[in-house]
């Protein structure tokens, strides 16, 4: 069902985030807050309380959005380029299609979240939680992903193309048919993903642990720097080596 922006809402929004926080602790009340297609581009948005809210389709460009909730909000197709999200909480919110090139996300909460299709080109993601997400189709292309966890997350035909995944966890995630073209995976850790017809090509698995993960089919010709990485009990058939 097709929403549409309420204007008092954004009214009291634009009076500050304080006015816009005690509206949702107190008057607000059932009424679920309706943003979609609103231009909030450039906006300090600090601590903002936007859960469960309306937002598909805003434009969060170069709006600061550190420690907002956005939890289980509805924001696919929406806009986060330059955006700052640190410490944001997406928890559960529905993302699919969203932008977030060259945003700083670093210690951002994606748990849960539909990230289907989405966009993260050069985006900052040190440290963030993606555990569980959905992310099918989704683009990591250049980004940053230093110590983020991605464990049990669905990322099918996913792309990490040149990303850094230094020391990210993957542990139990679907990985199928994703690609880490020339990406670094320096002691990042896949227990028990699958990673069946994935594309490794030149990727740095320096100390790297793919312990019981399932490797059928995966590309690992011409990796970079392999020294140190683990394949204990994974399963290898028919995976193409360096």
């Amino acid at each position: 069902m097709e929403t549409v922006m309420n204007p008092e809402h954004l009214e009291i929004l634009k009076g500050g985030i304080e006015k816009w926080n005690d509206f949702r602790e107190g008057q607000c009340g059932d009424k679920i807050p309706d943003f979609s297609g609103a231009d909030l581009s450039g906006m300090n948005l600090q601590k903002a309380k936007f859960e469960n809210a309306n937002m598909n389709g805003v434009d969060f460009t170069f709006a600061d959005l550190t420690g907002a909730d956005l939890s289980e909000a509805g924001l696919a197709s929406s806009c986060f380029n330059k955006a700052t999200l640190v410490s944001t909480n997406f928890s559960r919110a529905s993302l699919c299609g969203a932008i977030f090139r060259m945003a700083n996300a670093e210690y951002a909460l994606f748990d849960s979240a539909n990230l289907k299709r989405t966009r993260f080109g050069l985006a900052n993601l040190n440290g963030a939680c993606l555990a569980n997400a959905d992310l099918r189709n989704a683009k990591f292309n250049e980004a940053s992903l230093v110590w983020a966890d991605l464990h049990f997350a669905c990322l099918y035909k996913t792309s990490f193309y040149k990303a850094n995944a230094t020391c990210a966890s993957f542990n139990g995630a679907n990985l199928m048919k994703s690609s880490f073209y020339h990406t670094n995976l320096a002691q990042a850790t896949f227990r028990k993903a699958d990673l069946t017809e994935a594309i490794m090509r030149r990727s740095n698995i320096f100390s790297t642990v793919f312990a019981e993960a399932c490797l059928e089919s995966a590309d690992f010709r011409k990796v970079e720097n392999y020294y140190g990485a683990s394949f204990r009990f994974a399963k290898t058939k028919d995976m193409k080596r360096w």
